[in-house]
């Protein structure tokens, strides 16, 4: 779960399982640890003075950085150690923000990301605009508009000095927001697509803002949940911000830093490897390089392409597939992934191979749905006037998944109900005070119609996380909840027009950009307006790019396999999941049809949690508290989708890094690991971008390498048998 909220006692040992009580530690001392026989680093918050205790955060943030830090006080064991060991609490609130350079490269960074990500959202293997590749490229611009702008004269106020980390910050949240393809693109895409439906300009584009919206007004009610305890990690911020850290706080002099722009480099030499000239690289399968011709063998053991199989023991050397989750994942995360990775392989094969549900009549991998003889479903002979009509269906006969989508709507509900149960059990008593403070009525009405008139004051003793705490040093004024209601409200309104979304993803990406501005001290009322910039950017842009994509490449959207530059595979899943819960929702879904499993499991996921906190309560240092039921049930069936042949390298790289790295070398781990995984990012996405534009067709003909043994078109990228068209 690299982009959500982890649980509290990821980063606790395996042997030693966390605590709401662990994640009291807040302050440093010397004295000795009972419970790990080490040196405890922390006392209560209360013994210690607030000033003193961001003294002593800051003096180990020195000592780690010198590597004049222990082995014991280096080691990272729960969430709290990240946020104060690996990321720096120093603040200068001195420093511009709101300034020409940052407003310039926020919007038009935000303009780029925005048409990269919906061309991306079309692509066959579903990429996102890389933060870290936002943040290199808007790195190299805003110190060139340091060179080059006046700095005296009348022009002086655009150019305040050097580029600095909260300039770039404040870019990079703007355009990072802009850079994704809005949730509600997926319902005019498919109303296009496959109705020949095109929505009206102007309704799509304020169904999509409003979406947006939604989702952001819903962000900014639950950061007292979500973001500003120190227990509420979002690893996926990690990279990033150590990356900001090294290349403003600490100088391109320093090793840090030059560490960063030597893998830099290498990996975007090293890129064009994999991605163009030799892209066997990136799929490597000893079973299909023997053999070519079994569709038994490419479903277990291919994955170099899209839908091709689960990529069995496959293995791959390109980062662009492998990402840096697995080095910034906490260990206890991957291993609940990694188990469910396994009974993946098993529940995946059983399905297919043992006929369930008509699976062999149907392709393996497919997110399409289908009639009895295994063509497309003709879902539009199934209404009239846009009604489901009874009559026509009782003709075309009934629909049918591919075995392996129908199990992945099963694990995927059964991972919504254990995760609200799991965070009931496990972790309710730490929710309920801070979900009672935000949504009780009173608080509303004194947070809201009050605090938008008149800042409420805050008492730093009750303040846990120490960026939070280092930020109400600086004097920086909270954002009143009363703006993020009214954000909320008038989405709402524009709503009305009786569409319906979730906008939980949105919510989800501006949460972790929300934290990120705490990690780097933004003041939070220019978050909020770089966040609402770069969403109303990215909704126009990503409908303008849908229309052009859909108009100029529709046929190869429509295909099952779509082809090497383009896939239809985001739309047709969605198209699925509406043609099967809204028309046929009855014929389906019900106690009596095919699929009465798919709704089933939402009950049976609320059980799977309870075994586990029975165990852990009759033995709480057991380690029971770190199984994850939801997160097992979420990757029962992540093969079933996508280019499969990074799962494997990614399973042995994170628990290398996480564990034997984590525990044998503390200290380079904590100084290194996160810098580590922002390099790769950064050096793989900005040749990624240029080869998209250059030789893989994003902006014109495609140009593909001569064909050689590493390059071989008659056969998938890893050799197999190509997928079925």
């Amino acid at each position: 779960m690299p982009d959500e909220l982890v649980p509290a006692a990821d980063y606790t040992d395996l042997h030693h399982p966390g605590s709401a009580e662990d994640e009291k530690r807040t302050y440093l001392t010397d004295e000795k640890d009972e419970k790990s026989g080490g040196t405890n680093t922390f006392v209560h918050t209360a013994d210690v003075d607030a000033e003193e205790h961001l003294h002593h955060v800051q003096d180990l943030e020195k000592r780690i950085m010198n590597g004049t830090a222990t082995d014991d006080e280096a080691m990272i064991r729960d969430n709290h150690d990240i946020a104060v060991k690996v990321l720096s609490t120093y603040d200068d609130p001195s420093l511009p923000v709101l300034t020409f350079r940052s407003m310039f490269l926020g919007l038009g960074f935000s303009c780029f990301a925005a048409v990269l990500a919906q061309l991306y959202y079309f692509k066959p293997q579903t990429l996102t605009v890389s933060q870290s590749f936002l943040l290199i490229m808007t790195y190299f611009f805003g110190k060139a508009m340091e060179k080059c702008l006046p700095r005296r004269g009348i022009f002086r106020y655009l150019n305040p000095g050097p580029f600095n980390i909260k300039e770039h910050a404040a870019c990079i949240i703007m355009c990072s927001t802009a850079a994704s393809s809005a949730v509600a693109i997926q319902v005019i895409s498919v109303q296009d697509l496959f109705y020949n439906n095109k929505m009206n300009g102007g309704v799509a584009i304020f169904m999509l803002i409003s979406s947006q919206c939604i989702g952001y007004g819903f962000a900014g009610l639950l950061t007292e949940i979500c973001v500003k305890p120190s227990q509420a990690l979002w690893p996926s911020k990690i990279p990033v911000a150590s990356v900001f850290q090294a290349l403003h706080l600490e100088g391109l002099g320093s090793k840090r830093t030059r560490f960063y722009w030597y893998l830099f480099a290498f990996m975007f030499c090293y890129e064009i490897l994999p991605q163009w000239i030799f892209p066997l690289l990136g799929a490597l399968s000893i079973v299909c390089l023997v053999n070519h011709t079994s569709p038994v063998l490419r479903n277990i053991f291919g994955g170099g392409s899209n839908n091709e199989g689960m990529g069995l023991f496959s293995w791959s050397l390109d980062w662009n597939y492998i990402g840096s989750a697995c080095l910034y994942t906490p260990l206890v995360t991957q291993l609940n992934q990694d188990t469910g990775i396994i009974l993946t392989y098993i529940l995946m094969s059983a399905m297919y191979y043992g006929n369930v549900w008509r699976a062999k009549d149907f392709p393996f991998m497919s997110q399409a749905i289908f009639d009895g003889t295994g063509a497309q479903y003709n879902q539009t002979a199934l209404l009239t006037d846009n009604v489901f009509d009874p009559v026509k269906y009782e003709e075309i006969g009934p629909a049918w998944f591919s075995a392996t989508n129908a199990l992945f709507l099963i694990v995927d509900n059964l991972s919504i109900g254990a995760a609200l149960v799991h965070a009931c059990l496990f972790y309710g008593k730490d929710l309920y005070p801070l979900i009672k403070s935000t949504m009780s009525i009173k608080n509303i009405w004194k947070d809201g119609w009050r605090s938008f008139f008149m800042e409420a004051e805050e008492d730093p003793s009750t303040i846990t996380d120490e960026h939070l705490l280092q930020m109400h040093r600086s004097g920086y004024r909270n954002v009143p909840k009363f703006w993020f209601y009214l954000v909320l409200l008038g989405a709402f309104a524009m709503a009305m027009a009786m569409y319906g979304q979730n906008p939980q993803v949105q919510a989800i990406a501006l949460l972790e950009d929300l934290k990120l501005g705490i990690y780097i001290k933004l003041p939070p009322r220019i978050t909020f307006l770089y966040q609402m910039l770069g969403t109303v950017i990215g909704a126009i842009l990503n409908y303008v790019i849908m229309l052009s994509v859909i108009d100029q490449q529709r046929d190869a959207l429509l295909s099952i396999s779509g082809t090497r530059l383009w896939s239809g595979q985001n739309a047709q899943s969605y198209n699925s999941n509406a043609i099967s819960y809204g028309a046929l929702a009855q014929q389906m879904f019900s106690g009596s049809s095919t699929y009465y499993m798919v709704p089933a499991a939402l009950g049976i996921g609320c059980l799977l949690p309870v075994p586990f906190y029975i165990l852990h309560r009759f033995y709480p240092n057991a380690g029971f508290s770190n199984v994850h039921t939801a997160i097992i049930s979420q990757y029962s069936c992540y093969m079933s989708v996508g280019v499969n042949t990074s799962v494997n390298p990614a399973m042995v790289i994170g628990v290398f890094s996480q564990w034997f790295v984590r525990k044998r070398y503390p200290r380079a781990f904590t100084k290194y690991n996160y810098l580590f995984a922002g390099a790769l990012d950064g050096g793989t996405q900005v040749i990624s971008f240029i080869l998209n534009f250059a030789v893989f067709g994003a902006a014109g003909d495609a140009h593909a390498f001569p064909e050689w043994w590493g390059n071989d078109l008659k056969y998938s990228t890893d050799r197999c048998l190509l997928p079925d068209e």
